[in-house]
């Protein structure tokens, strides 16, 4: 077995997965002591908002959703809900080892290199399937919520009254 082609997987399934769906990142640099707070738009989509990150955490979610439909599903809140269920099931679908894969290391490296292989092709399929690119394009969800209050001020609309609309969409 090639222990730094085994050990090198193991590092880009973690990134990957925490890529797609991080909620909360490992200890930052300084000296252990701090938690990054890293809340990716598949994270939201998979976990939901923790109550740390933002105290106005649903009407936040519902302006994002309700950004995304308008911008990336042509106004149609049904073509996204498809594209977040799918996204969920394909999450539960690689969640389940998950651990496993990335504790395998410390484990003595006892999974397959090949399962590790497929495991990581199977999140890069799932990362690069066109269905789920607006959930990709930026990497942090402040980002999401940054474009969406700017898209919705620009054209004049209350951001209570935009997460009201999504709310009767239910698109969150």
């Amino acid at each position: 077995m090639n222990i730094e082609e085994y050990d090198e997987i193991v590092v880009k399934i973690q990134r990957l997965y925490e890529e797609m769906y991080s909620v909360i990142s490992r200890r930052s640099e300084n000296l252990g002591q701090n938690w990054e707070i890293h809340l990716t738009l598949g994270g939201v989509i998979t976990h939901g908002i923790p109550a740390l990150r933002l105290l106005f955490r649903d009407e936040a979610r519902e302006i994002v959703f309700l950004y995304l439909v308008e911008i990336y599903f042509g106004g149609n809140p049904t073509l996204f809900l498809e594209a977040r269920n799918l996204f969920k099931a394909d999450y539960y679908s690689v969640n389940s080892k998950i651990d496993e894969f990335i504790n395998a290391t410390f484990n003595g490296r006892t999974i397959n290199l090949e399962t590790l292989k497929d495991y990581l092709r199977k999140l890069k399929r799932i990362r690069n399937k066109g269905a789920y690119k607006p959930f990709f394009l930026y990497k942090s969800f402040r980002e999401y919520y940054n474009q969406a209050v700017g898209h919705f001020n620009q054209k004049g609309e209350d951001l209570y009254m935009v997460s009201v609309r999504a709310v009767e969409m239910r698109i969150v």
